[in-house]
């Protein structure tokens, strides 16, 4: 009975294995035609590479417990697909031989909850010139508990901005802060906009969190309306950098990943930092087993020389820092 079935498990495998491939195909020929408007290609676009690959890997471990290979050239191609394109890792080999000119973080620290000091000891080593915070508030469990009074302390030579639900978000610059405004990008969130002078100019620096939380979850109209919600709010942002032809930092918590989108829509104005010097997958979060690339720093008017990510002990997102030589 058993070598009776075997032939067929057999021929089950390898057609697991090449319709995997081709399925694969498939979703980035329905990405690029159709978007983000069905809620399947929401979940799939924003699903991390270690998914795909978990898929992939029991394909290939049903195809060794049959001790056979005739999936090894499906699962090569499908495992080279998830890295290049799921997974869009960064090879910059073309950084900038000048020196850097500006530092800039970007870092979502959770509401302090690894300690104010902590954190503010790590943003003091960095030097950097520009330190954009998100979620840097009061967590809701101890509303007394304000983060940004310790890492202003320990961050002396700064001036600061704060702004965005529950005082969110924070901007501190080494440079004299011409103007302070915030934006409403729709009804959940809001931008930073402050304005700084710095010696080679004026720099206008954008400090965002963009919030999708709707209701319906992770149903299908709920993937469909957060997908929309990201869709205005990057409009909104590129809308707004438009307004002003000053070399602008757009810096913070996006909750897209490359290739989205939202993405998309964001890279029609600005770079990538990352993507422009960085190297590697570059994920940002869960800190525990990152997965996804959610945070980072967009540039207009500076060019990347370096970016890169720091460490994962004092939050569920990891910093972003780039350094920056002015110029297009």
């Amino acid at each position: 009975m058993v070598v009776a079935v075997l032939p067929v498990l057999r021929k089950v495998s390898v057609a697991l294995a090449w319709g995997y491939f081709f399925s694969l195909l498939l979703l980035r020929v329905l990405w690029e035609m159709i978007g983000e408007s069905h809620w399947l290609l929401v979940l799939t676009r924003f699903a991390p590479a270690p998914a795909y690959f978990g898929v992939l890997f029991l394909i290939f471990l049903f195809d060794f417990l049959l001790r056979r290979s005739k999936s090894l050239a499906p699962a090569a191609l499908s495992f080279t697909f998830i890295t290049a394109v799921v997974g869009s890792p960064v090879l910059s080999l073309g950084a900038e031989t000048a020196a850097p000119e500006l530092t800039a973080v970007s870092y979502n620290v959770r509401a302090g909850l690894a300690g104010g000091e902590k954190i503010g000891n790590y943003l003091d080593r960095q030097k950097a010139d520009i330190i954009c915070l998100q979620e840097a508030r009061a967590p809701l469990a101890a509303p007394k508990e304000d983060p940004v009074p310790i890492l202003t302390r320990q961050l002396k030579g700064y001036h600061r901005a704060r702004g965005g639900s529950r005082g969110e978000l924070v901007t501190y610059s080494k440079f004299p802060i011409l103007s302070v405004e915030e934006r409403t990008l729709d009804e959940k969130s809001r931008l930073l906009d402050v304005l700084v002078e710095t010696p080679k100019g004026r720099l206008r620096i954008l400090n965002v969190h963009v919030i999708v939380g709707s209701p319906g979850g992770l149903s299908g109209s709920g993937l469909e309306r957060s997908a929309q919600a990201r869709h205005t709010q990057a409009k909104a942002m590129t809308e707004l950098a438009k307004k002003g032809e000053l070399p602008t930092l757009l810096l913070g918590d996006f909750n897209t990943p490359p290739g989205s989108e939202a993405y998309q829509i964001l890279s029609n104005e600005f770079e990538d930092c990352f993507a422009e010097a960085g190297f590697g997958f570059g994920w940002t979060f869960p800190t525990r087993l990152p997965a996804w690339r959610i945070d980072f720093i967009w540039s207009r008017g500076l060019r990347a020389a370096s970016c890169t990510t720091g460490p994962r002990e004092l939050s569920d997102h990891k910093p972003v820092i780039a350094k920056l030589i002015w110029g297009d």
